[in-house]
């Protein structure tokens, strides 16, 4: 990935069927809420979602991200892979919301499985989860596991004017291990 060059050319506006979705999630939950999110990448959403007065922990894979939010904004962004094995220590206090997007999409549906696994230990018991995915590679196989995961789903909407699937689901009791 250039960094520098999607940077330069990044929409810095929430807009369209991704505002929608985003409100919806936000409407679900408290002001208070405390809310991970994982992939930031330039901090348009993050930013957007605290201007709604909500608290946001900031992650991302890529430095560049971690150093651009750092410098513009002033905000601490923390490094997180997705794929590494175990989550870090201070992700484990338990989120009431649980903030992806554009993040699966770079992942096989059975990194996919795995990776959700593993984030929904960091959710308080009915916290809400969004993420979205590309029209291209949603599919049924993803509804299903979510549910085999006991995971709640709240809305689902299909994009054909932006190309993606928003998904809003929520974990319906305490996630205790892997």
């Amino acid at each position: 990935m250039d960094i520098p060059t999607y940077i330069k050319n990044s929409i810095q506006q929430v807009e369209g069927d991704a505002k929608i979705w985003i409100d919806e999630f936000l409407q679900r939950l408290s002001t208070n809420a405390n809310i991970l999110e994982v992939g930031s990448g330039t901090g348009r959403d993050a930013n957007y979602i605290e201007k709604k007065g909500y608290i946001v922990i900031r992650t991302d894979i890529y430095p560049e991200f971690i150093e651009y939010q750092n410098e513009k904004y002033k905000k601490k962004v923390l490094f997180f892979d997705l794929k590494q094995e175990i989550i870090p220590d201070n992700f484990l206090k338990k989120f009431d919301g649980l903030f992806v997007r554009s993040v699966l999409n770079h992942f096989s549906f059975e990194e996919i499985k795995e990776i959700l696994r593993r984030l929904k230990l960091v959710l308080k018991s009915n916290a809400l989860f969004a993420f979205n995915l590309p029209n291209n590679i949603f599919s049924q196989k993803i509804i299903d596991y979510l549910k085999q995961e006991n995971f709640n789903l709240i809305s689902l909407n299909i994009s054909h004017k932006d190309g993606w699937v928003y998904i809003i689901v929520s974990s319906p009791y305490p996630q205790t291990s892997l």
